[in-house]
């Protein structure tokens, strides 16, 4: 009897039940990282954190900065309301913010824009607003595991992934994401019974670093025309092209014959590296998508201080373009070349990432088998030896073997997560001779 009553106790609803069910392998490790994480004086024994997608590499830079607003007087306005998505100043932030970094082919309209709590809140407002309970939304694979969860968890809209291609040895690897891989996809949906509402796309591509081209943007432009299907464009990463022959392409720079199908979402959190302050800008010009986002924005307002804040921050261009972004840049890309050669000198091979923070390492000649249990065996002896990457098969990469690992973490962390990993790889009897000379980080 005790036990029943403690159950109808603590029952809860069933839209509760199933987001606890659904609940993803990578939030149960995070927990236990996050609670023993490395640091090379306080905690020499902890676990280095390659997992959590944060940029460290330009701290010094950012946290100047801010000392610097931290002297700027601030209105007795930012302690009370505001206008839940965002108000006039900081939507017009957002629109010259946009005009000035992603080409568009027509004025921002700032009447147009949305200021939210971050891109996984711009997600979850654009699956309500574009899709029904139990329709879907097609999405390239790999994909930041968290997209299935910001359009599924809450607005109950499913993920189509349709896997990427690749050019071989294509420096940097060019992707393979056509309107015919789109259409099969699209028909086979069709003859299941499901209803496809939209594209979401990622570019450049959380974890494989990939960007869409142009003519690759047009062309599921053109596919998503003829279907009627809204297209939503991530483009958190925008500005983290680190490969200076890699230009990113915004879809807002690409002509579409209904723009009011088209929605982009850029945040602060890896760009700028301000995971902590939750903002990000949304534009549509749809205006029944856009009477739904301002509607629900209650639910994902940007805090005062935070909307102060990067209104500043967003609106020194000459700081962005002389200080920050370039020095940001190349950072990256010399950490970037030098794990990565570091990694090739020891065998190991890894895609030809062109942007983003990570790199995606292939070690699927190193796995006993070609599974995904493999794989999960492989990542829980990374884990043993103290070092956190993400397997392929948690962020939907269709073939088992890959990794992510994040390499803008401050450069000692990266040194020893990276001398870890190689441990685990040289325990393995598949583990081929180093080709280089280099031993060490």
């Amino acid at each position: 009897m005790a036990n029943a009553q403690s159950e109808e106790q603590f029952n809860i609803s069933q839209r509760a039940q199933c987001t606890l069910s659904s609940t993803t392998p990578f939030f149960k490790y995070v927990q236990q990282v996050l609670g023993d994480s490395y640091d090379p004086v306080d905690n020499s024994d902890g676990i280095v954190n390659f997992g959590i997608a944060e940029n460290k590499i330009c701290e010094d830079l950012i946290m100047s900065k801010i000392k610097t607003l931290q002297g700027k007087d601030e209105s007795s306005k930012l302690l009370y309301y505001d206008v839940n998505s965002g108000n006039a100043e900081l939507k017009e932030t957002g629109k010259k913010f946009l005009e000035n970094y992603f080409d568009p082919l027509e004025d921002i309209d700032a009447g147009n824009v949305v200021i939210v709590s971050g891109v996984t809140a711009s997600l979850e407002t654009l699956a309500y607003a574009v899709a029904d309970r139990g329709e879907y939304i097609i999405v390239p694979s790999p994909f930041y595991f968290r997209i299935e969860k910001d359009v599924k968890e809450r607005a109950e809209v499913n993920v189509l992934s349709v896997p990427l291609q690749y050019k071989d040895d294509s420096l940097p690897s060019e992707c393979i994401f056509s309107s015919e891989m789109l259409e099969e996809a699209f028909q086979n949906a069709k003859k299941e019974g499901k209803i496809v509402k939209a594209i979401l796309l990622s570019s450049p591509n959380n974890p494989s670093g990939d960007v869409f081209s142009r003519e690759q943007l047009l062309d599921i432009l053109q596919f998503a025309y003829r279907n009627k299907l809204h297209v939503i464009s991530n483009e958190i990463y925008a500005l983290s092209v680190f490969n200076l022959e890699v230009k990113f392409t915004s879809i807002l720079s690409v002509p579409h014959p209904d723009p009011n199908m088209v929605h982009v979402t850029w945040g602060c959190s890896k760009d700028l590296g301000l995971a902590g302050y939750k903002f990000a800008i949304q534009y549509t010009r749809n205006p029944k998508v856009l009477a739904y986002c301002l509607s629900s924005a209650v639910f994902t307002t940007v805090s005062s201080i935070v909307g102060f804040r990067l209104k500043e921050i967003l609106n020194d261009t000459d700081w962005l373009n002389n200080v920050f972004l370039p020095t940001k840049h190349c950072r990256m890309l010399e950490r970037y070349n030098k794990i990565c050669t570091l990694l090739k000198d020891h065998g190991v091979k890894v895609h030809n990432s062109a942007a983003t923070m990570f790199i995606w390492i292939d070690l699927t000649e190193l796995l006993p088998e070609q599974t995904f249990e493999a794989e999960d065996a492989l990542f829980l002896k990374f884990l043993a030896e103290k070092v956190f990457i993400q397997p392929g098969y948690q962020v939907f990469n269709k073939t088992p073997g890959m990794f992510r690992m994040v390499f803008t973490l401050d450069e000692d962390i990266n040194e020893e997560g990276v001398k870890r990993m190689l441990n685990v790889l040289k325990s393995s009897p598949r583990y081929p001779h180093p080709r280089g000379n280099s031993t060490s980080y």
